[in-house]
């Protein structure tokens, strides 16, 4: 009398059901299976990513490329105890690095909305070592723990006025909750 959700017509094992929902306006049953995360990370996942590889694969290997210059430039600075301005600002972008890659793991697995909030993050570090390289005394204050990401990101946006343009999209877009969180926004959820 009901119809499954995905067109599924076997029913799992009924020890692996978690919830079993009926609706009867529509007619329709939705079962979640107590294995939703292994099937997000074995199954569905590497689809995804699979097929994002195959999209983008020439636009990754040019970003890899690029990449590994970057990194060629901070790593000799990179002092695990130094608080000097070099160290600070090597630590920080080499920080900014592989959160941008880690950001590029979690699209390629198919999550829009983390990989939006990492972005920000990325460019809130960026803002920061900016805030260093215009403002010496940013250095003392960081160090200090009182240098504040929004003052940072407000300098950032006074040496390159689209970076502050970028930084409110993706806040507005996927930090700060709004309708597109709860799916209302199928471009951007």
């Amino acid at each position: 009398k009901f119809k499954f959700c995905h067109g599924k017509r076997t029913l799992p094992p009924k020890e692996n059901v978690a919830v079993r929902l009926l609706d009867n306006n529509s007619k329709k049953a939705l079962l979640v299976t107590k294995d939703i995360l292994v099937n997000q990370i074995h199954r569905d996942g590497p689809a995804i990513a699979k097929s994002f590889d195959r999209l983008t694969e020439n636009d990754i290997r040019a970003i890899s490329a690029l990449l590994a210059e970057a990194m060629g430039i901070i790593f000799p600075h990179v002092i695990a105890d130094s608080e000097a301005y070099k160290p600070t600002c090597a630590r920080l972008l080499a920080s900014a690095t592989t959160a941008f890659m880690a950001s590029l793991e979690v699209a390629r697995h198919g999550f829009r909305r983390p990989y939006g909030a990492m972005a920000r993050t990325i460019l809130e570090t960026l803002a920061t070592v900016l805030h260093i390289v215009v403002e010496p005394a940013a250095l003392g204050q960081f160090n200090a723990g009182t240098l504040r990401s929004t003052k940072s990101v407000t300098v950032a946006g006074k040496v390159l006025p689209l970076f502050a343009r970028q930084y409110g999209m993706l806040s507005d877009l996927f930090v700060h909750i709004n309708k597109s969180h709860a799916g209302l926004d199928p471009i951007v959820s």
